[in-house]
């Protein structure tokens, strides 16, 4: 069997493989990808930086517990519904004339239609009660 030692990018210990055999030594031998973002020196200082402000920040104010990117997101998050419900009480208020006139004729049209229809229903019930009678005296 033929020891293969691996170094991965984050600690420098040897990682063995021994499930290779001699014979199979063309093959390619594997290792662990690399992750750009861990292996990067500038994100492994950011992250740093988070965790001490974290730390921080939960020494300094353990009600509150929340970091700066969390309270601007939740702030952000509030803005938004509050525009939002804003924007639907001004859609609410400020309906232009000729909408108004449009929504009634909606209305009527609407109206109009719902009362054929019914028209239309009592007709076709009392034309197949027409029928069967006729069907009944012909028999």
């Amino acid at each position: 069997v033929l020891n293969a030692f691996v170094y991965p990018v984050m600690d420098q210990r040897p990682v063995q493989y021994s499930s290779f055999k001699e014979e199979s030594s063309d093959l390619i031998r594997p290792h662990r990808p690399v992750n750009p973002a861990a292996a990067s020196r500038s994100h492994q200082e950011l992250h740093k930086e988070l965790q001490l402000t974290h730390k921080r920040l939960n020494r300094e104010m353990p009600n509150e517990g929340k970091t700066e990117l969390q309270r601007a997101l939740e702030k952000r998050k509030w803005e938004q519904r509050m525009k939002a419900s804003r924007d639907q009480e001004e859609a609410k208020k400020s309906t232009s004339p000729l909408h108004q006139e449009l929504l009634k004729r909606h209305q009527r049209l609407e109206n109009v239609l719902s009362s054929h229809c019914y028209c239309c229903f009592q007709f076709l019930k009392l034309r197949q009660i027409k029928q069967r009678q006729l069907l009944s005296i012909d028999i």
